[in-house]
C-alpha cells in the first residue's frame, strides 16, 4: 500500500497489479548499488520481502502487518 519512491517512474500501478510485474533489479537509496533481495514467505506474498545492499550493508524489511 506504500508508494514507490522512484524518481525516474513515470508509469502508476495499482497495488493489486504490482505483483504481475517483473522486478529487474533493487538499486540501493545510500550508495545506487544494486541490493540483493527476497521473500520469507513466497506462498504469502508475491513481492520482495526484504533487500540488502551489498557494499554499504543498507537494509530493507517489508512491514508485513
Amino acid at each position: 500500500m506504500d508508494p514507490i519512491d522512484c524518481p525516474r517512474c513515470v508509469a502508476e500501478f495499482t497495488r493489486h497489479a504490482f505483483p504481475n510485474l517483473e522486478l529487474l533489479t533493487l538499486h540501493c537509496p545510500v550508495c545506487n548499488d544494486h541490493m540483493r533481495h527476497g521473500r520469507r514467505h513466497p506462498n504469502a506474498y508475491d513481492v520482495p520481502e526484504w533487500a540488502t545492499c551489498r557494499n554499504c550493508h543498507y537494509h530493507w524489511e517489508f512491514e508485513d502487518f
